[in-house]
């Protein structure tokens, strides 16, 4: 025999609003946040309504863990309050005053409506940014230089590189400007990695081979790009002169010197 359950439409409703609310649950902070090194980062958060208390932990082990800052009402306290490093908007953000190396961890904020809430922990990957020094990618033969001239061959590699980066990036060759994009073509790239632990440096090298020599001059783009290119807007700028010869088109519609 199979037996059956009845709900009640109260139980039945009240169980359906706690699934809804679940699904549309929006965290207040959002994850990951960066920050960058050297500076005041403010870990930005929402929340929408009136609070008991905010606060801030610097590990994920909030149970165990002393607040380093916290705030009710007006009122801010705990030891990264009280020695300055750290700070509390009114609304909830965090403040760090001096942002090092050793804030790119997991942060986690909890919000009573009460004294005797029982809160959601919102957790948030903090990832600090280092700029590379030179703050441009270098380029062989530009002499560290962020626009510069440089007389190639009409084939061979281009080397470039960002030295003290993080997070780690990724470095690739553009045309300035579309229509250049239809002179020259790269083909094998090679990507060296050097970590030191805290930063990388990065180091790119492409074969490259003009196409058409219709241009006397090419100015081409090292930049960065894949993941974490939003965060870096870099770019060094190479004007490329070749040398002054006569073209013929050949098979392929590809065009060779003739010196």
């Amino acid at each position: 025999m199979v037996s059956s359950m009845t709900f009640q439409p109260t139980t039945l409703l009240l169980a359906m609003s706690f699934y809804i609310l679940g699904a549309n649950y929006v965290p207040p902070c959002a994850s990951p946040q960066y920050v960058k090194f050297g500076g005041v980062g403010v870990l930005h958060c929402t929340f929408s309504d009136e609070f008991f208390g905010i606060f801030w932990y610097d590990t994920t082990d909030y149970i165990n863990s002393f607040s380093i800052v916290n705030l009710k009402g007006s009122s801010k306290s705990g030891s990264g309050f009280l020695s300055g490093e750290f700070d509390v908007h009114l609304n909830g953000s965090l403040i760090i005053a001096n942002v090092s190396l050793q804030h790119d961890r997991q942060f986690t904020v909890l919000k009573f409506n009460s004294p005797s809430d029982d809160p959601k922990p919102c957790y948030i990957q903090v990832i600090v940014v280092v700029n590379p020094v030179p703050a441009f990618p270098v380029v062989d033969g530009c002499n560290q230089e962020e626009i510069c001239e440089l007389n190639l061959e009409s084939e061979g590699k281009l080397n470039c590189s960002v030295l003290g980066v993080r997070p780690r990036v990724s470095l690739g060759w553009r045309t300035a400007n579309e229509r250049s994009s239809a002179y020259i073509t790269f083909g094998e790239e090679q990507t060296n990695i050097i970590n030191h632990g805290n930063t990388f440096d990065v180091f790119l090298t492409s074969n490259y081979r003009i196409i058409d020599f219709s241009l006397k001059r090419i100015i081409l783009e090292c930049v960065v790009t894949g993941v974490n290119k939003e965060l870096f807007q870099l770019k060094t700028e190479v004007s490329i002169a070749f040398t002054s010869c006569k073209c013929n088109i050949c098979g392929s519609g590809v065009r060779f010197l003739i010196c």
